[in-house]
């Protein structure tokens, strides 16, 4: 499996073992199907946060329903889902962003198309110490407009996307890894 892991933030924290995983890795997960035991995609991410912190990119189905979203484990327990915002509401922010106190550093998550929403890092400048980011796309536009928004808020920040993971004002990133198996 495929994972990028943040050793450290300017801002401070150690942020060892928090491993971000592409929305490749979970892939399409039908809610029913997973709700009922038909497929164990998130137990089984679940079980390789044992003693760490994981994102997933993870694209969720239900019915109607059609969320991008990242799924944060810690220590083995699912800690929060956050969606993509901007699929809901264009630019005016329907929800709170999400924030989470990992090893004394704020990390504001951004899912997908929200890293280069200009709205969204103003409301987690607010709130964050930094940014964490899992996106289905990352060409030199975005990684551009997101350099740009890393300079105007001050806030360094991680992208991951599929197997790359793009640093802005973040120091001692470890380059993708691969791990023994994959959840499935």
């Amino acid at each position: 499996m495929e994972y990028a892991a943040v050793k450290t933030l300017t801002l401070g924290g150690e942020l060892a073992d928090v491993r971000l995983y592409g929305f490749e890795v979970l892939g399409e997960i039908d809610l029913k199907e997973e709700m009922t035991g038909g497929t164990s995609y998130l137990v089984d991410a679940a079980l390789h946060s044992l003693n760490t912190t994981a994102v997933y990119g993870a694209h969720f189905r239900l019915n109607d329903l059609d969320r991008f979203s990242l799924v944060t484990f810690h220590d083995g327990m699912l800690a929060d889902v956050a969606d993509c915002t901007l699929h809901f509401s264009g630019e005016e922010l329907s929800t709170e962003l999400k924030v989470y106190g990992i090893n004394g550093v704020n990390i504001g998550i951004a899912v997908d198309d929200d890293i280069d929403s200009e709205t969204v890092w103003r409301k987690l400048s607010e709130k964050a110490d930094a940014v964490v980011a899992v996106t289905r796309s990352f060409d030199a536009e975005r990684e551009k407009r997101v350099g740009k928004l890393h300079e105007a808020f001050g806030l360094p920040a991680v992208v991951k996307c599929g197997n790359e993971l793009y640093s802005f004002g973040a120091e001692e990133t470890i380059p993708t890894s691969r791990a023994a198996e994959s959840p499935s």
